[in-house]
Formats: C-alpha cells, sequence, structure tokens
C-alpha cells in the first residue's frame, strides 16, 4: 500500500488562444490532465482559459504552457523589464531570478546584473507586475518599471549614496551565500561592475 503523502499543491489559470469548440476544450482538458505534476486541469471554452492545480516540484509553468501549444493551441503571456536596485553581485541576480521563476504565472525570469534589470514572462491571468514588484521587495530589493524608474531618484532608493573624493563606497552584500559581511565595491558611475571581496 503507499502511504506516501501527496506532493505541494498550486493553482493556477492560463488563458488559452485557438480553441474553437468543445473538442477543443476537452482535447486540452486530457491532454493537461495526462501529464505529470498536473492533479486537475478544467477547460473554459467561453473564457477562454483553463484552471488547473498542479505539484510544482514536478511540472513548471513552462512544460503546462509547452503542452497546450504541443497540442495545438496558444497560450496568452506578457513580458516586462523591471530595473533592479541594490543588487551588488551575481549571487544577488541569481537570488531574484530564482525568486521569480519560482512565483506561480511565471514562466521565465532573466536577470542582468551589469544593466541592473529583470526580464520576466508572466501568464497575466495569475499574476501582475505589481506582484512581481513585491516579491522583488520581499527579497530585499527594490524593483521599477520603466515609467517608475523616471521618476527622480526613484532607482537610487535601493543605493548608498556615493562618498566625496576618489575612494569608492562599500557596500555590504545581502546574499547569504558569500556570508554576511561580504563586502564589495562599486564604481562611481553606479552602474559599473561589481565583484564580491
Amino acid at each position: 500500500m503507499n502511504t506516501a503523502e501527496p506532493g505541494p499543491s498550486e493553482q493556477t489559470s492560463i488563458q488559452i488562444t485557438g480553441m474553437t469548440c468543445a473538442a477543443c476544450a476537452n482535447r486540452i482538458e486530457k491532454g493537461l490532465r495526462k501529464l505529470d505534476g498536473v492533479t486537475d486541469a478544467h477547460v473554459n471554452l467561453a473564457l477562454e482559459k483553463a484552471s488547473l492545480q498542479y505539484d510544482p516540484h514536478k511540472v513548471n509553468l513552462a512544460q503546462i504552457e509547452e503542452r497546450i501549444e504541443k497540442l495545438g493551441y496558444g497560450t496568452v503571456k506578457e513580458a516586462v523589464e523591471l530595473q533592479i536596485g541594490g543588487m551588488t553581485c551575481a549571487a544577488c541576480a541569481t537570488r531574484i531570478e530564482k525568486g521569480l521563476s519560482r512565483m506561480p504565472g511565471v514562466s521565465k525570469a532573466a536577470v542582468n546584473l551589469a544593466l541592473e534589470t529583470a526580464h520576466v514572462e508572466y501568464n497575466p491571468a495569475a499574476v501582475n507586475v505589481p506582484d512581481l514588484q513585491r516579491k522583488v521587495e520581499r527579497l530585499g530589493y527594490k524593483a521599477f518599471t520603466k515609467t517608475e524608474e523616471t521618476d527622480a531618484g526613484s532607482i537610487n532608493a535601493g543605493r548608498l549614496p556615493r562618498r566625496s573624493g576618489s575612494r569608492w563606497p562599500r557596500r555590504f552584500c545581502r546574499c547569504r551565500s558569500f556570508g554576511p559581511w561580504s563586502a564589495t565595491f562599486r564604481s562611481p558611475r553606479g552602474f559599473g561592475r561589481r565583484s564580491c571581496l
């Protein structure tokens, strides 16, 4: 007798394109239910939406969307580029990238340390831009959209002010992987390379 407990379950909704009849909805529903890690799936033809329960340790949103596309249909995705404040090293970028990627509704997240940006592809039926920003802030950083970035001083909220003279400012890295007192140097321009000591 199998006594293993079921894994953690998450819910999400995916907007689907290309359905024309009830048979299309049934085809997608059956295809999703056969996917390992999907515990339940319902497709609403009128709303053009699939509602799912799945185990994130067995399957992710990108794999679910890939299954729908293999069945001959499309999924609605949006993308946003966030400006990130407060990163000091590669571990910071990795921490944010992993945190965003694990969010329900996010199919892809890529953080560029040099440009201080995060490119995120997400399902608008499951998550929105303010959700992404709040996630970054819970991780200890700042996240702004391009519009917000134009506000005076907004992106500098996550940085320390520069010191006078020729010495570069030192700030401490938040990333646990380098220990609580790992120091980094930042170029006076604020957007230069960073390296952990």
